[in-house]
């Protein structure tokens, strides 16, 4: 009997029933990245990452200059690096990926120069003035044709 249960139990492990080993940390790696919504040129920020692989490694990339930074997660699963932001304003993207679960992310940051004043004007007003003295044009011609209009001489 023992001969037949020890080669169920053999038979068993050799096609798999067995528990199946998992690289994937538990819980679920949800990786997040955060910075500020804006930035000077050339200034440095702090980026946060939560979510990572506690004692991983995350890969920090500023996608714009190709500025890497590779930082180790924190006990609590969350990191943070330091990076300078481009010179050149508008929007620039921070990618981050813990290289244990391959779990990524990435934000939009809006470089902008401080001081500069937002430029252009309404277009809405403009019309409203120009349909206004257009208006007002036609109106002045009419009266003035209708007051040069000479009365026709009797025959």
């Amino acid at each position: 009997m023992r001969k037949v249960l020890l080669a169920i139990s053999t038979s068993l492990a050799v096609l798999g029933f067995g528990a199946s080993a998992s690289a994937a940390p538990y819980p679920p790696v949800d990786l997040q990245v955060s910075a500020p919504p804006s930035v000077a040129p050339s200034t440095l920020f702090t980026a946060t990452i939560t979510g990572c692989t506690p004692g991983g490694t995350v890969q920090v990339v500023l996608v714009q200059t190709g500025e890497t930074d590779l930082v180790t997660c924190g006990g609590d699963g969350t990191t943070t690096t330091t990076m300078t932001s481009p010179a050149a304003s508008g929007p620039f993207d921070i990618t981050a990926v813990d290289l244990l679960s391959q779990s990524q992310d990435a934000t939009v940051v809006q470089v902008q120069v401080p001081g500069i004043p937002q430029t252009g004007s309404n277009p809405d007003h403009t019309l409203q003035i120009a349909g206004i003295v257009g208006a007002t044009g036609l109106v002045l011609v009419g009266v003035a044709a209708i007051r040069r209009r000479r009365p026709a001489a009797a025959a």
